[in-house]
């Protein structure tokens, strides 16, 4: 759902790249449509749930060893939240509060002429986003039947979908800088539109709370996950956790080396070894287990022949 939201705004955001009427246009549908109230509420649980999610296999997850890509993805979900908090919470929540109409010319004149510093910010939360969404779905779709002939498909909306939407937001841009005057300004920057001083103090003020409790929490999680470290090397082991029904083997398998890797346990070249003072004994005593157990298999299979021949000739 989070994608095809996202998708939404940037075809909204593409259509810049016509007229500032289309803009209106688009914005007026694409509103309607996210602003339905079940929609609105489904759409803002499963943002509210994604960042909790996000979280929390920032504190789960043991290692990332594996593949660049999920740390990657990480990195750039828990991101996305504290570029988007402020545009949220000024336009969105300035609307529920105090009735504004923060629409592409109001939000573009903020962007373009009062603070052109957010034009690399809109950029980069822009960029972010969408990969992390394509990271996503390409993480779900890759084992479907049908990827391998979608892929280019897929590979080609996925570059011409973010570079017209940031064109679209570049000549949107673009065309309030041209049009900026006393007239325009009365038209378009009232009260109502963008709301007072006042109002906007109390926005920057709850931008700030959101922000520094999105950031502790994400601190919160990484104290965790020290502590839990610090916690499971002073005990030796690690507990086994309880496998989710359905995980794949794959999984499982990268799942169980995280617990055995955090408790300093490594396979290597078919050998079990345990971190610390008693690595190379350890190892030794398991080579030699290994080279016992299989002398001893040698002789029981010669012990073995040797009786099978000794009937055989008895009969």
């Amino acid at each position: 759902m989070l994608f095809a939201y996202l998708v939404s705004h940037f075809l909204n955001h593409a259509l810049g790249n016509i007229s500032m009427d289309a803009l209106a246009a688009g914005v007026y549908y694409h509103t309607a449509f996210w602003q339905f109230l079940p929609v609105a509420i489904a759409f803002y649980t499963a943002a509210l749930v994604h960042a909790g999610l996000g979280i929390w296999a920032l504190y789960q997850r043991r290692q990332f060893r594996w593949k660049a890509i999920e740390p990657l993805q990480l990195v750039l979900g828990l991101s996305v939240p504290m570029l988007v908090i402020a545009h949220i919470i000024g336009v969105r929540l300035g609307q529920t509060l105090y009735g504004h109409e923060k629409l592409y010319p109001q939000v573009l004149f903020l962007y373009w002429v009062s603070a052109p510093y957010r034009i690399s910010l809109m950029l980069a939360v822009m960029t972010i986003a969408w990969v992390h969404g394509c990271i996503g779905l390409y993480l779900w779709l890759r084992m479907k039947a049908f990827f391998k002939r979608a892929a280019p498909f897929l590979l080609a909306a996925a570059v011409l979908v973010p570079t017209l939407a940031m064109l679209g937001f570049y000549q949107g841009g673009r065309n309030v800088v041209d049009n900026d005057s006393v007239d325009w300004r009365k038209e378009n920057l009232t009260a109502q539109q963008v709301g007072t001083r006042a109002q906007q103090q109390v926005l920057d003020r709850i931008t700030d709370y959101a922000l520094i409790g999105y950031l502790g929490l994400v601190v919160l999680a990484l104290l965790a996950r020290g502590a839990r470290a610090i916690n499971e090397r002073r005990r030796g082991m690690v507990e086994k956790e309880p496998t989710d029904l359905g995980t794949g083997q794959a999984q499982r398998d990268a799942a169980e080396l995280d617990r055995l890797a955090a408790g300093g346990v490594a396979l290597v070249r078919g050998q079990l070894g345990v971190a610390g003072l008693q690595q190379n004994a350890i190892g030794r005593y398991v080579e030699l287990l290994g080279r016992d157990l299989a002398h001893r298999g040698q002789h029981a299979l010669a012990d073995l022949d040797a009786a099978g021949r000794d009937g055989d000739l008895a009969g």
